[in-house]
């Protein structure tokens, strides 16, 4: 008897038994049939190794199903399957689908290379705006908008064929869905196509449509028309779905009386069994307040559960010295002051406030040496240092909170940026969740310092604002929630809280 390899021995199996086939008649067969030609690909891998025979090949997979190694499935083409396919159009190109949806017919036309700055065409040259540096203006000249028309009507062809190649892929049935906000009013501009014997669409609509869906709107409009329009009304479907949540509990209702006439014609049911099922059906969870109870999250979400500030102000936090905003003239790249979100010059003013040495801190310049010397051990993004306003440090310099802070360096009794996590009741939160509830809260200290056995919070903040009401209605919760973790876990009184605004250059004590 000659000696074939493993994988050949597996085949003659599967061809003498036919066992292959009985997986093709099975629910998924396609998916087992692929998993069994995985196999024999296995084999054929296996016998490439130092390993021969069929004994060796059964312990190898005695060894995979004892430790659980999962190879996954073999992959199985869904050409020709019951599947649906996703697609752009260029992607279907040369594929047919028994039914084809094309949508998203209403989206305009993306002629953005005909509105640029500068514009280029092989025949007619370049096209450029005509700019007056002195009165600030600029307009279209001549050139640049034939060359502009050219570029859109050749792009318009373009877009025509890719509309053939999706009107093109279904061998059954074609669905092509769009949106129109007045569908009667949009109708009515192709009107006069129904009087024309021309079969072709006029020039005028190709050239000036803005969609596939205005073609093809203006193409039902001519007498003959293959397409059949169906129309949607998503105010009629809007006033169906009105009563959506009261049709439910009807339906709920209806089958829950329909159920219980069932039970009954089944045979004699006691009253008990049937005011148990009552119950069941009508269930509802009896702790539907904690439904915005967490058991962990931070300070800053609390925060802004509590602001007194209404959301319609315009005023948000870390907005610090916004500006008019004017229009460069200049490019991007040779500007040489860039715009700076509110975020990132607070980020860089708490940033520095962490790093500052208050032995070395006498004014603005030695701030400076110090910030200059943390960017060159990488410790400082340099981008921070130019977003600092010197005014604004200087208040803080020569403030008495400054003073106070750098007497508890001297003593070593100066922390800053502390992070934390504190377990409170949820009651604390919010009286309708109950007290046995614990919530984690995490969060981070700017800083804070301790004096004659008591400790003082500070933070810092770079809001916009003119009145320092306005920051104790923003972070008094914030603050009380750092003070109930500082005197937790260092089981001090915290005497002071206090909040420092860049923006007013001083302190305001918080009650």
């Amino acid at each position: 008897m000659a000696l074939i390899p493993i994988h050949q021995l597996l085949r003659e199996y599967l061809k003498e038994t036919g066992y292959l086939y009985s997986f093709l008649a099975l629910p998924g067969g396609e998916q087992k049939a692929a998993n069994v030609n995985m196999l024999l690909k296995k084999a054929e891998a296996y016998e490439k190794t130092s390993y021969f025979g069929l004994f060796h090949f059964i312990r190898y997979m005695e060894q995979l199903q004892k430790y659980e190694v999962d190879s996954g499935e073999a992959g199985v083409s869904d050409e020709g399957q019951d599947a649906v396919k996703i697609m752009t159009i260029h992607k279907s190109k040369g594929l047919e689908f028994p039914v084809c949806f094309v949508c998203g017919l209403h989206k305009p036309f993306n002629q953005q290379d005909s509105r640029q700055a500068c514009i280029m065409d092989m025949d007619l040259g370049l096209g450029l705006e005509y700019r007056n540096p002195v009165k600030r203006i600029r307009c279209q000249d001549l050139r640049k908008n034939v060359i502009a028309r050219k570029l859109e009507l050749e792009n318009l062809g373009e877009e025509l064929r890719v509309l053939y190649v999706a009107m093109t892929r279904a061998k059954e049935k074609l669905i092509l869905t769009g949106l129109v906000k007045n569908y009667e009013k949009q109708m009515l501009l192709y009107a006069y196509l129904e009087k024309r014997e021309e079969k072709k669409l006029p020039f005028s609509i190709l050239a000036h449509s803005q969609s596939y869906l205005s073609w093809l709107l203006a193409a039902v409009s001519r007498p003959g028309s293959a397409i059949r329009v169906v129309n949607w009304n998503p105010g009629e479907a809007a006033e169906e779905l009105q009563g959506k949540a009261i049709k439910k509990e009807w339906l709920r209702l209806e089958l829950e009386d329909r159920l219980m006439e069932s039970v009954k014609r089944a045979g004699e049911v006691e009253e008990e069994e049937l005011k148990a099922l009552r119950e069941a059906l009508s269930f509802t969870y009896h702790h539907d307040e904690l439904q915005g109870l967490y058991a962990k999250t931070t300070v800053s979400e609390l925060k802004k559960k509590s602001m007194e500030i209404t959301e319609d102000t315009g005023e948000g936090a870390d907005e610090l010295f916004a500006e008019e905003e004017v229009v460069p003239y200049l490019p991007a790249f040779m500007e040489e002051v860039k715009k700076v979100a509110g975020t990132t010059r607070g980020t860089a003013y708490h940033r520095v406030m962490e790093l500052i040495d208050y032995s070395r801190l006498s004014d603005w310049e030695t701030l400076k040496n110090q910030m200059e010397e943390e960017t060159q051990k990488g410790v400082l993004d340099p981008d921070y240092l130019p977003l600092l306003q010197k005014e604004k440090m200087e208040a803080f310099i020569s403030s008495t909170l400054a003073a106070r802070m750098k007497a508890a360096d001297e003593k070593h009794l100066l922390f800053r940026e502390k992070p934390f996590v504190l377990g409170l009741s949820a009651s604390l939160l919010d009286p309708k969740f109950p007290a046995e509830e614990k919530v984690l809260i995490q969060g981070i200290v700017d800083a804070w310092f301790e004096e004659e056995g008591e400790l003082v919070l500070v933070d810092y903040k770079t809001d916009r604002i003119s009145h320092p009401e306005e920051l104790l209605a923003r972070y008094s919760s914030q603050l009380m929630y750092y003070q109930m973790a500082l005197e937790q876990l260092t089981g001090k009184k915290v005497k002071e809280k206090l909040l420092y605004s860049f923006a007013l250059g001083r302190e305001i004590p918080c009650p």
